[in-house]
């Protein structure tokens, strides 16, 4: 418990913590992708879930109707990823609307302001994708409005990967960049009760 007072003391990390948690709530109440298809097997769907190596997943959630779906993309390791390709569901612009990364969160602001566009280049089954820069241990989230791939932009797709399998192997591990040092001062207080304690 002494490592969680340690956090607690930290007022620059509690605000920043109670930023994130009031930014999560107010996502939930914009958007009803979160819960209006909740006990329908269309309001969710993986985009990515076996890349182990890297230990990143992607996944989708649909509202109602055509607008504000939203992708979310979670990075689990303490790695950069730069230019990372994952797998859409649909042509069209992502643009970000959440980034655990911010600094008003206590990151370090790599965050997307311009628009992700689609590629019809296919990732895991998908026949469109799009290259990302993924902040380690972040949670990106990207609204996007369902469009139907035309049948020019599916023929593209298979074209640029004829003979290609689909799956694509996840690269391999320590493809991506460490982390540098947390900015908040909780981790130098639980370094200095960690060596007093060795003492």
């Amino acid at each position: 418990f002494e490592k969680i007072w340690a956090i607690e003391g930290d007022k620059y990390l509690c605000e920043q913590i109670k930023n994130y948690v009031k930014a999560l709530n107010e996502l939930y109440c914009k958007y009803p992708a979160l819960y209006v298809n909740d006990y329908d097997p269309i309001g969710f769907e993986w985009m990515d879930c076996d890349n182990a190596d890297d230990s990143i997943v992607a996944f989708v959630r649909r509202s109602a109707d055509k607008k504000d779906h939203l992708l979310f993309i979670c990075n689990f390791t303490p790695m950069w990823h730069e230019g990372y390709r994952v797998p859409l569901p649909c042509p069209g612009k992502y643009t970000e609307v959440l980034n655990s990364d911010a600094e008003e969160f206590g990151g370090y602001n790599t965050i997307n302001k311009e628009p992700i566009v689609a590629e019809a280049k296919s990732r895991n089954r998908k026949d469109f994708s799009a290259k990302f820069n993924i902040p380690p241990l972040s949670t990106m989230v990207f609204k996007y409005d369902y469009v139907e791939a035309t049948e020019e932009e599916v023929a593209e797709s298979k074209a640029q990967n004829k003979g290609v399998i689909k799956t694509i192997p996840a690269p391999k591990r320590g493809g991506g960049k460490k982390r540098p040092p947390m900015k908040s001062n909780a981790s130098k207080n639980i370094m200095s009760d960690n060596k007093n304690n060795k003492k």
